[in-house]
């Protein structure tokens, strides 16, 4: 629980953009107890004090944006080995949370590796450095793509997750996505999207934040199965983790070309 042994390269507007009203509502205190302030200014720097601490501990121990990511259920992969394909990877946080819980598992982690969605300085170099902290780096393979239009063969892969990425794109896209990934699996192969959620814990951490449909209704489970049924993937699982709802979804052998026939 070190949100500083490994470098995601999250910007700190991210991860650590409540420290500053942290340190803001401790001078606050000291000031107004060393002047002898009216009670409501200690109240309300205590106030900020606490809310801000709590946003930190929800952003860096719940959400674990300097983590890597835990398994939302045990059903994926139950038997506990394969070919893992990690698309959308980033700086690695899925990739080395199936290594660690699958740890007969290899890791192919595909991305674009272009900067943005606040990961800072995005790049192959830092997965294999964050692979090599987590002392996996002998079961990674680090490759440049794009899940809408994969070069791997058919049914290549035992599981497939993808983590805060697929959702960054137009649903056309996902749809496009999601295509590939049923023809990249194995039959019986498991899928699990992890999708950005304004639930609770957001909305305390963060109560300024305007994107992720922040100000409408919390819909991106219903969403995300939807899309992965329309893609004849059987979904077996779905729930929400701070911050996050996620979906598993299995390919049960059907072909998707004869299908829409």
């Amino acid at each position: 629980m070190n949100p500083f042994k490994y470098d995601f390269g999250y910007e700190w507007q991210y991860a650590w953009i409540h420290v500053i009203p942290l340190a803001i509502s401790l001078i606050a205190i000291v000031v107004s107890v060393r002047r002898r302030s009216r009670p409501w200014v200690f109240v309300g720097a205590s106030v900020l004090g606490v809310w801000a601490l709590v946003s930190l501990a929800i952003v860096q121990f719940a959400m674990r944006i300097n983590l890597p990511l835990e398994l939302p259920t045990q059903a994926f992969l139950p038997k506990g080995s394969g070919r893992v394909l990690d698309l959308g990877a980033g700086s690695g946080r899925a990739t080395i949370m199936v290594l660690n819980e699958r740890p007969q598992t290899s890791v192919v982690a595909l991305d674009l590796f272009r900067e943005g969605y606040g990961i800072g300085q995005n790049s192959k170099e830092r997965l294999r450095a964050n692979a090599e902290i987590a002392g996996a780096a002998a079961r990674v393979d680090v490759q440049s793509g794009d899940m809408r239009e994969m070069a791997f063969q058919d049914a290549s892969f035992d599981a497939v997750v993808t983590s805060y990425a697929i959702d960054h794109m137009r649903q056309e896209d996902s749809v496009r996505a999601l295509r590939e990934i049923h023809r990249v699996l194995r039959d019986d192969g498991d899928l699990l999207i992890e999708v950005m959620e304004a639930d609770a814990y957001v909305h305390f951490a963060f109560p300024l934040l305007g994107a992720h449909g922040y100000f409408g209704p919390n819909n991106a489970e219903s969403h995300w199965r939807s899309l992965v049924e329309s893609a004849a993937l059987e979904v077996v699982e779905s729930g929400h983790v701070p911050g996050t709802a996620y979906v598993l979804a299995r390919k049960k052998g059907v072909n998707l070309s004869a299908r829409e026939e």
